[in-house]
């Protein structure tokens, strides 16, 4: 295992004013059942509830009897370093029978080439891996934005194609392509950002819980 320097304040993004902490917090604070399927990642995940006008994620992924059985662990502007810190408090000790797990995202700020945030992000999930050794891992790819220039886009072809090698390493792994499902193609983008370009709108949202659905069925049937 290659040692690298962390770039970042672990507990907190001063550039932002965000609180890695409080976020983490108040995630323990709420009465969460073991045995979900836990979504762990940045802001993809921590935007999709009510109060960015989003249906929640947990009404979104439900088990084939209509069952609740996700878990939202996403916190919003964090990176691989971020979650591989808080792995422990975040994901083990709710101790899940599925991961979603997203690394790509919010590197470029930080410093992070895509070499070390694919090296942290595989730690990750390695760590969960030791702990329950029948955990079943969704790997989501790099996700579309139309803020993407040529060279952007062929980094996260790049990083895409590091995951789906890095997946069929082992049969409990499986790679999740967001970049190349039909209803997140370039022509059919209109509608499905906010402003910013990067994050979901409530269309986008119906796109992303469609994707995810058709990658969780074997999980979903399970409940």
């Amino acid at each position: 295992m290659t040692s690298m320097p962390v770039r970042i304040k672990l507990k907190t993004i001063d550039l932002w004013g965000e609180s890695m902490e409080d976020q983490v917090v108040k995630y323990e604070n709420t009465p969460t059942e073991n045995g979900q399927i836990v979504f762990y990642g940045a802001s993809y995940f921590t935007r999709w509830n009510t109060a960015w006008g989003n249906v929640p994620l947990e009404d979104c992924i439900l088990g084939k009897s209509g069952k609740k059985c996700a878990v939202n662990r996403g916190f919003g502007s964090s990176n691989s370093e971020h979650q591989l810190y808080y792995y422990t408090r975040m994901v083990r000790a709710i101790e899940p029978a599925a991961l979603v797990y997203e690394c790509y995202a919010n590197g470029e700020w930080a410093g992070y080439p895509i070499e070390e945030r694919f090296e942290l992000g595989t730690r990750v999930m390695q760590y969960a891996e030791n702990d329950f050794p029948e955990l079943r891992i969704y790997i989501l790819g790099p996700h579309p934005s139309p803020k993407d220039d040529s060279a952007e886009v062929e980094q996260k072809r790049l990083f895409s194609s590091w995951l789906r090698e890095f997946a069929a390493q082992s049969e409990n792994r499986h790679f999740v392509d967001v970049l190349g499902y039909p209803g997140f193609a370039p022509d059919r983008w209109e509608g499905l950002f906010i402003e910013d370009k990067v994050h979901f709108s409530a269309a986008g949202y119906e796109v992303y819980a469609k994707l995810l659905r058709e990658a969780l069925a074997d999980e979903l049937a399970r409940y």
